[in-house]
């Protein structure tokens, strides 16, 4: 067992922030054991470790160290007797309503489960700039009476050795014929258990191994109601409201932008030789990551002047960190372009294969990306954050599934 935590946290700190948090328990329990909001915990794991904060993105990482590692924030309640515990990593709805899991055996289903939480992992870690071999969880423990920091590495599932497991974590020599709605399985490292009819994979955290805190004692205020009524609400809320902060970036100045054609309502694909697959067009000698994002007039018509006219350069920032020089192009100011045009497209590739190495291959593969390339990462499209109205600067990171539609749908109705 490691004796340092993975994150160097400064657990005086972190402990007197959850301590505040915990003290309110009795707002929405009765149990002793605190009840500590994962949102309050994300939030007071960044403010004390100086890391970015992810927790806003729907991705693997709730935030990245300075280092580079990035950081899955967990927080449950623990009974240490037990010392492990089974909680969510991936949720897979939407390939379950695609069809991905539709009368899989155990086995195959343990293999694309597996392969499609890699996947996302990867593409994840490429969107933001994260070395997985560094990541790892951080996860607040409630106990009675207190909380323990438990922190672990963070790994892809090695595929080449998933066993299957019986329910009581025995290792079996193959998979139970008999359908059940949990698989069960191991890959030598973690132990994974898919819930089928959730479409969930969780994975069992055990304090036998990585770091695990002494427990920091943690007290609840008993008499919260009482003092809340008696007059210390006045002291605590600001009764009149506040403001928007000066130069805080407006919640819903976005568009959507997909990666696949919006010609047909009923099947998306992606163009063999243009948008993201522009490099694959003939005609000359082409560049691998000579492609652009494509915006479909109804975005310019859902938020004119959204972009700068074409061919005005602007800043745009990636969740990488990174910021490019970019601008709309083409007739019609159908296109989203960096400049080099190559930039823009390293980094989505890479996002879109998990790495630099894998899209570079394309290009002798003649191996353009389709929609089912999109749908593995459970990523088609992107989003770009106006954050200042002169239009001069800009972010963009990536957006789950159907984003573009239901973005169309909100502005249509």
């Amino acid at each position: 067992m490691a004796t340092k935590s993975f994150s160097g946290i400064d657990l005086h700190s972190y402990g007197k922030l959850v301590q505040f948090a915990a003290r309110l328990s009795k707002l929405f329990s009765d149990s002793p054991t605190p009840l500590i909001d994962y949102r309050f915990v994300e939030k007071a794991f960044v403010a004390v470790t100086k890391a970015r904060d992810l927790s806003r993105k729907d991705i693997s990482f709730d935030a990245s160290m300075a280092s580079a590692a990035g950081v899955g924030i967990k927080t449950f309640g623990f009974n240490p007797k037990s010392g492990s515990k089974i909680e969510k990593v991936a949720e897979f709805t939407k390939d379950a309503k695609n069809g991905a899991f539709s009368g899989l055996p155990p086995e195959a289903l343990s293999t694309v489960v597996s392969d499609l939480r890699n996947a996302r992992l990867f593409s994840d870690a490429a969107e933001v700039a994260i070395s997985v071999p560094d990541s790892f969880y951080h996860c607040l423990l409630r106990v009675q009476g207190g909380v323990l920091v438990h922190e672990e590495p963070m790994l892809p599932i090695d595929m080449n050795s998933i066993t299957p497991l019986g329910k009581s974590g025995q290792r079996l020599s193959k998979f139970p014929t008999a359908q059940d709605d949990h698989v069960r399985f191991t890959d030598g490292q973690k132990e994974y258990t898919f819930n089928v009819s959730k479409n969930t994979l969780m994975q069992r955290f055990s304090t036998a191994g990585g770091f695990t805190s002494e427990p920091i004692p943690i007290s609840i205020q008993e008499n919260i109601w009482e003092l809340l009524l008696g007059g210390a609400l006045d002291e605590i809320i600001n009764l009149e409201g506040g403001t928007t902060r000066e130069g805080e970036a407006k919640i819903d100045d976005y568009v959507i932008l997909p990666l696949y054609s919006t010609q047909s309502s009923i099947l998306k694909t992606v163009p063999a030789k243009s948008g993201i697959n522009q490099w694959n067009a003939g005609g000359r000698k082409r560049t691998f990551g000579e492609a652009y994002i494509p915006i479909p007039s109804k975005v310019h018509k859902t938020k004119p002047g959204f972009f700068p006219e074409r061919d005005r350069k602007f800043e745009l920032r990636l969740p990488s960190g990174e910021v490019v020089s970019a601008k709309v192009c083409q007739q019609g100011s159908k296109a989203l372009m960096s400049d080099p045009n190559t930039v823009l497209c390293q980094w989505l590739f890479s996002t879109l294969d998990g790495s630099s190495s894998l899209s570079q291959s394309r290009l002798a593969r003649h191996a353009p990306y389709t929609y089912e390339d999109l749908e593995r990462i459970g990523k088609d499209s992107v989003r770009v954050h106006r954050l200042k109205d002169d239009n001069t600067l800009y972010e963009l990171e990536f957006a789950p599934l159907d984003s573009y539609e239901a973005f169309i749908a909100r502005d249509e109705d």
